[in-house]
């Protein structure tokens, strides 16, 4: 347990001191722009820029140390350009209407997330350039992205369907934020990432249970919410994952260390799996209608879910 918590206070660290002192940092940028446009940043677009930051953050920490030595200021720099650059194109795509390709090709400065698009763009070119990796997975989540737009659609999507919108949604965005880091992919890295991002794109599906429903988005746990059968299939997810894991070329030890950080992470989802199964107990679905808000919702801060998850970490990492 020991080593579990020291992990759970490390990624802490990392996330609500040191990412965020740099992330303040890059609000007084971009506010720097925007006001030279006669614009200004949101609340919103920086609570929502903060949680893309914190991603990036997460990646840096856990494949830094798979390879061993912390992230260059380099790489920590286009980490939260591309944290910041993640939620502000997500905005602009939905208030233009217009695809990845016709932003870049249509570039203006008539709103805020406009500005800011055309900005961070310009700060990642160096990254750009040096990384065909970097634009791979520019692209192969953007395609992902815009497949996932048939989630908030009437017309029922398969559980097949779903599972691929989610694989690839959280698979190449995962990778995507991984090629922040200079080193260079291997084929067996690349499929394991793939892997842990799936099951983190299912994690956040888990967490997000009420208000998808709310909003009538479709996703694997609003259209099958039998928490045995997600069980199931986050647990082959995540085994999966390690399998890949503790295949790479990497040294035993940092792929032992690096895999309890990802599972500080993952054994959110066994709390918040063992909630739901509780709730749904002997049925065959878990009848979502039936509830209020405050059951549908996983506290991560209560003292019992805390320790379920040290306790989590600790069991399911090597």
């Amino acid at each position: 347990m020991i080593k579990s918590l020291r992990s759970f206070l490390s990624l802490g660290y990392q996330l609500f001191y040191v990412n965020k002192k740099r992330t303040e940092n890059l609000y007084r940028e971009l506010e720097e722009v925007l006001e030279d446009k006669g614009f200004e940043l949101s609340k919103p677009l920086k609570k929502r820029i903060f949680l893309y930051t914190s991603q990036s953050a997460i990646t840096n920490y856990w494949f830094s140390i798979l390879r061993g030595y912390p992230p260059t200021e380099r790489e920590v720099e286009n980490g939260l350009y591309l944290g910041a650059f993640t939620p502000v194109t997500d905005d602009l795509m939905d208030t233009t209407q217009k695809t990845f390709e016709e932003l870049l090709s249509h570039q203006n400065i008539d709103s805020e997330e406009a500005v800011l698009f055309t900005y961070l763009w310009e700060k990642l070119k160096k990254h750009r350039e040096d990384s065909p990796r970097f634009m791979e997975y520019i692209q192969k989540t953007q395609i992902a992205q815009d497949h996932s737009l048939k989630q908030l659609k009437e017309e029922r999507i398969s559980d097949e369907e779903l599972k691929t919108i989610c694989f690839n949604k959280g698979g190449y965005s995962t990778l995507l934020y991984r090629s922040i880091l200079e080193n260079e992919i291997s084929d067996a890295e690349e499929a394991a990432i793939f892997s842990l991002g799936a099951g983190l794109q299912m994690l956040n599906d888990i967490f997000d249970l009420y208000k998808d429903v709310q909003n009538n988005t479709q996703t694997l746990i609003t259209n099958h919410p039998d928490f045995r059968y997600i069980e199931s299939e986050f647990t082959q997810l995540t085994e999966r994952f390690t399998q890949q894991y503790f295949s790479t070329s990497f040294p035993a030890k940092a792929i032992k260390k690096s895999h309890r950080a990802i599972w500080v992470v993952f054994s959110r989802g066994i709390v918040a799996l063992d909630q739901f199964k509780g709730l749904q107990g002997e049925n065959k679905f878990l009848e979502v209608e039936k509830f209020s808000r405050s059951p549908l919702i996983v506290d991560m801060e209560k003292p019992r879910n805390l320790y379920k998850s040290l306790w989590c970490t600790q069991k399911f990492s090597k």
